[in-house]
């Protein structure tokens, strides 16, 4: 049985605390430690400005912890719906759109900029 968890975004307010919940839900929820190696939404005292994603690093982590199972491709479509709805997170839209187009979904992309 795998694990499920879910963080509603929608209530709260400003990137700082959308940032600060998935962070934390990380750590908690994955027992993932914070990263070391680059510029990532792991990190233990992230920069304001930067942008709430993982590196390779850390993705790659959070797929050990998810069994191994995780599919990157479906990950980065959620977190577009995710991120698209909420409008303090449109860097992050933008990005996770833009990967998905690199991999061959251009439709986010496409969706973002209608």
């Amino acid at each position: 049985s795998g694990r499920v968890a879910l963080l509603d975004v929608h209530g709260l307010e400003g990137r700082a605390a959308i940032a600060e919940a998935c962070r934390a839900g990380l750590f908690l929820w994955t027992g993932m430690r914070p990263c070391a190696y680059l510029v990532c939404a792991a990190n233990a005292a992230p920069a304001a400005a930067d942008p709430l994603v993982l590196c390779p690093v850390c993705l790659r982590k959070l797929s050990i912890a998810a069994g191994g199972r995780m599919d990157a491709m479906d990950r980065y479509e959620r977190l577009f719906r995710i991120w698209r709805a909420a409008p303090a997170m449109a860097a992050e839209a933008r990005w996770v759109a833009e990967r998905l187009a690199f991999l061959g979904r251009p439709a986010a992309l496409d969706a973002l900029l209608d």
